[in-house]
C-alpha cells in the first residue's frame, strides 16, 4: 500500500499533467478557430476588392467606348453639317435616299389613317 505521503504528490502531478494537456489542446483549437475566421475575413476582403476592380475596369471600358462613339458621331455630324452648308451630298446621303425610294408606299387603310394623323412621319417617295 502506498503511504499518504506518496499518493498526494502523484495525484497532484497527474492532475497537473491532464490540466496542461487540456490547456494545450484548448489553446490550439481556439487559435485555429480564430485563424480560420481571420482567413475568411481576409478572403472576403480580397473578394470584395477583386469585384470592385472588375467593376471599375468594366466601367472604364464602357466610358472608353462611349468616348469613341461620341468622337465618331461628332466627326460624322460635323462632316454632314459642312456638306450641307456646301450643298454637296456624301455617299451616306445617297444611300439613305435610295433606301427611301425602295420603300413601298403605304396602301392599307390603317397606314393611310395613321399617316394622316401623323403628318411628316412617313417618308414620301422621292421619284
Amino acid at each position: 500500500m502506498m503511504s499518504a505521503e506518496v499518493w498526494v504528490p502523484l495525484l497532484a502531478a497527474g492532475i497537473g499533467l491532464l490540466a496542461g494537456l487540456g490547456a494545450g489542446l484548448v489553446s490550439t483549437l481556439l487559435t485555429q478557430r480564430w485563424g480560420s475566421r481571420e482567413r475568411l475575413a481576409q478572403w472576403q476582403r480580397e473578394d470584395s476588392q477583386r469585384w470592385q476592380q472588375d467593376r471599375q475596369q468594366t466601367y472604364a471600358r464602357f466610358l472608353s467606348a462611349l468616348y469613341d462613339w461620341d468622337a465618331t458621331l461628332l466627326s460624322a455630324w460635323s462632316t454632314r453639317k459642312a456638306s450641307a452648308e456646301d450643298g454637296t451630298r456624301t455617299e451616306p446621303d445617297f444611300q439613305r435616299i435610295d433606301e427611301f425610294r425602295r420603300l413601298p408606299a403605304p396602301s392599307s387603310r390603317w397606314c393611310s389613317s395613321w399617316r394622316r394623323s401623323r403628318p411628316g412621319i412617313w417618308p414620301r417617295r422621292l421619284s
